[in-house]
């Protein structure tokens, strides 16, 4: 997964995740060590895939490492 984080990773929690409405707020993000997490539906269009979101894409990790870094300290309730 950290290879293709974007569709490994990033797009199944915006896609399958944040738009979409789970029992209890529960998703499964499939990555080992994390598992099931409670998550809130934050539908609103945001988050709806369209047509430049369906060709694969290669991001490593590595590319997203300052990004996430950036939004670490922030507590998103």
């Amino acid at each position: 997964q950290k290879e293709n984080f974007l569709d490994k990773v990033l797009e199944p929690l915006f896609f399958n995740c944040l738009n979409e409405k789970r029992e209890q707020d529960i998703f499964d993000t499939k990555i080992l060590g994390i598992g099931k997490v409670k998550i809130p539906y934050l539908n609103g269009g945001l988050f709806e895939k369209d047509t430049i979101d369906n060709p694969d894409s290669k991001f490593p990790e590595k590319f997203f490492y300052h990004l996430l870094e950036l939004f670490a300290p922030f507590y998103f309730l």
